[in-house]
């Protein structure tokens, strides 16, 4: 089962892209994070229920009922995805992915984005398959001890950079790029920026701590 959660930085249109992509049906969970009800009801679909604090959900009056919730304070100390990731594993859910959470204006947003995404993908909550989050500027996958592997297939030569987070990751070994790792180790620094696919399928891998694979929405040639 996934968990399918879609924010308020995207329009309509490019989630509609984005959702047929995923090919969304009735076995996945679909959760509204703020405004990011909206753009569900705009794209053709009704989420289960939708957590936030309202702030970025215009005319909410009109489009809550209806819709169970998870309404939150304004003055909370963690972002309105957080809880939304929170509540969405008390389902039975093996992946976790958020469309519509990245990029937009907000760096500070994003940033806290990838740092909330990592510890779901650590297993601190529970064990997921996989962890992502897809923008109109990219794709962010997240490995862990929990999680520890990305396995990629592309039909064209491929940009992918792939980061240390929250400090040293050990056994990381890439396959099928232009740039090899062999159970090197990483910290978090540009190590690991601007590698390129030399084959069709590739694959990273990690022993121990965290890594951030990203692939640029315009990387590819």
């Amino acid at each position: 089962m996934r968990a399918i959660l879609l924010g308020p930085v995207i329009g309509a249109g490019d989630a509609i892209e984005f959702l047929r992509s995923l090919r969304v049906g009735p076995q996945d969970l679909c959760v509204g994070v703020d405004g990011g009800t909206q753009v569900w009801l705009d794209a053709g679909y009704r989420p289960h229920f939708a957590v936030g604090d309202w702030d970025s959900l215009r005319l909410k009056n009109k489009i809550l009922p209806g819709i169970p919730t998870l309404s939150l304070s304004k003055n909370k100390d963690r972002s309105d995805l957080y809880f939304a990731a929170r509540a969405a594993m008390k389902w039975d859910i093996q992946e976790l992915i958020c469309l519509g959470v990245t990029g937009g204006e907000r760096f500070d947003h994003h940033l806290a984005t990838l740092y909330d995404l990592s510890i779901f993908a650590s297993g601190k909550y529970g064990k997921l398959k996989s962890v992502s989050a897809i923008g109109v500027e990219g794709e962010y996958h997240f490995l862990s001890e929990a999680i520890p592997q990305w396995k990629g297939s592309f039909l064209k030569r491929r940009l992918v950079s792939v980061f240390a987070m929250g400090g040293r990751a050990t056994g990381v070994t890439f396959s099928g790029f232009q740039f090899l790792l062999k159970n090197a180790t990483l910290f978090p620094s540009s190590l690991g920026l601007s590698n390129w696919t030399q084959k069709r399928k590739c694959e990273v891998h990690l022993r121990k701590g965290q890594l951030l694979v990203i692939l640029p929405r315009n990387g590819v040639n």
